[in-house]
């Protein structure tokens, strides 16, 4: 999930470029999958990257392989060296791994983390690192060992720092076994905790649970995991709070611009005063005690899950409004004013508010919400997964999909299709990615938005039944 929401990011914020994002994710595979190796079924950056014919390659590993730091750190250089860069003269861009639940507290992280690292700072440019499991992983948890006591219907686990009606998720190895009454993957609340024990509730303050049997498992994660867990069942993987946090950390790591635009209008002489990455025009005062103008943006906010949005800032504050898509109008009456946007009702803000800035970046609702949406959308549908649940769309397989599968047939026996011949081989399904690659960016053009600032429970002025001032 995180690199659709860099993408969406990327392409929004510079609608004017020709940007092609394109994500390859494989499961289960290590760094020296993705090298040359005499089996066509790894292989997989001259199989699945190459034909791209990237400038750009992001790189996210995993821990798979189990390899120690000096056989990991020749692996990436390798894959830099003779691939990224031998290969498609491209600029890598190393990233550190995604969080898994049940692998945060690994050693083989921290030191693939710091193998990157050195690599970063001993290559000639362009290489870029950003540390990402470092920025992350101290709000995963790792796992615990827990107990359970039926009698006393109380668990153990020694300093597991929870505090009372805090939420946590028990992971019982060789599901369904482990202590009677208690669930995989279930949501909890804790009750009655000390130092080394607590005992769960189905709600927080609710009945303590009758543990029926005793036993022991995992107690895989703590207060944020209820955020940051999938929706589906999977006890490795984190959902879209944390797939968001992570796209954010790499984003705003990388050094990458917050500005979306800004503008700042005053409403008595009824003139822009500043602006940046936009163009503002046709601005009169309305009969609702504020004022209407029209605005052109430059570029928009990224577009992320809103399922997704509370538990990313619950993890990370500063999410909320780190991009500034900025809208100040001075000299407006005291009190509360109603922003419409294209007609529709998007907030209801102070005028104190306006006058400071007021930051449209976090918005969930009105046209400009439903076009960065409807990017993010776009760019599923380019992978050929639901924009909702990610579920492939299956066959007959289209845009991404179709390249990954027409990539694996003609990379591997019988046709043993190298480099040059790959990619004329891949025509078809190259054209089909472009096409949705085309739709992404059409709807990531910004349009002229007409703007309305009106003085909230205001009667129109003139009204013929109301006879004061306006």
């Amino acid at each position: 999930m995180w690199p659709h929401y860099m993408a969406s990011y990327l392409l929004l914020m510079n609608p004017q470029l020709t940007l092609h994002v394109q994500v390859c994710a494989r499961g289960g595979t290590s760094i020296e999958s993705y090298i040359d190796n005499g089996n066509p079924n790894y292989e997989q950056y001259s199989k699945l990257v190459y034909a791209y014919e990237p400038n750009f390659v992001f790189f996210s590993s995993s821990i798979n392989g189990g390899y120690d730091k000096a056989k990991h750190k020749a692996m990436m250089l390798e894959l830099v060296n003779s691939y990224i860069i031998g290969r498609s003269h491209a600029a890598p861009i190393l990233l550190g791994m995604a969080p898994l639940s049940n692998s945060t507290g690994s050693a083989i992280a921290g030191e693939y983390d710091l193998a990157n690292e050195e690599i970063a700072l001993s290559a000639p440019e362009p290489l870029f690192y950003h540390k990402t499991w470092t920025a992350l992983k101290d709000r995963f948890t790792a796992n615990r060992v827990f107990t359970a006591d039926a009698v006393t219907d109380t668990c153990t686990s020694v300093g597991h720092g929870f505090s009372n009606r805090r939420a946590v998720t028990l992971s019982v190895a060789g599901n369904p076994s482990g202590p009677g009454g208690l669930a995989n993957y279930v949501v909890y609340y804790v009750r009655d905790a000390t130092t080394n024990t607590f005992k769960l509730s189905t709600a927080p303050d609710g009945p303590v649970i009758d543990i029926t049997t005793n036993g022991s498992g995992e107690q895989r994660i703590s207060e944020t995991w209820p955020v940051i867990r999938n929706v589906i069942t999977d006890s490795d993987h984190p959902g879209r709070a944390a797939q968001i946090a992570y796209a954010w950390k790499v984003i705003a790591g990388l050094g990458f611009s917050s500005i979306v635009s800004t503008a700042t209008i005053a409403s008595d002489t009824k003139t822009l005063t500043d602006s940046q990455f936009c163009s503002v025009s046709s601005i009169v005062g309305n009969s609702f005690r504020g004022v209407d103008f029209k605005r052109l943006d430059a570029r928009l906010p990224w577009g992320i899950d809103e399922s997704g949005r509370a538990g990313a800032e619950f993890l990370y504050p500063d999410i909320k409004g780190w991009q500034k898509y900025m809208l100040t109008v001075t000299g407006l009456a005291s009190g509360r004013y109603d922003v419409y946007i294209n007609d529709v009702n998007v907030a209801d803000v102070s005028a104190a508010e306006l006058a400071a800035g007021w930051n449209m970046a976090d918005l969930t609702t009105g046209p400009v919400h439903d076009q960065v949406q409807e990017v993010l959308g776009r760019i599923r549908d380019m992978h050929w997964v639901d924009r909702k649940t990610l579920a492939s769309k299956g066959a007959p397989w289209q845009g991404v999909a179709l390249y990954e599968s027409n990539a694996s047939a003609y990379y591997n026996p019988p046709y043993n299709k190298r480099g040059v011949d790959l990619i004329a081989s891949l025509s078809n399904a190259l054209a089909s990615v472009a096409g949705f690659d085309g739709l992404v960016h059409t709807a990531a053009q910004p349009t002229t938005l007409s703007f309305s600032i009106r003085r909230k429970n205001s009667i129109p002025w003139p009204d013929t039944k109301y006879k004061g001032p306006p």
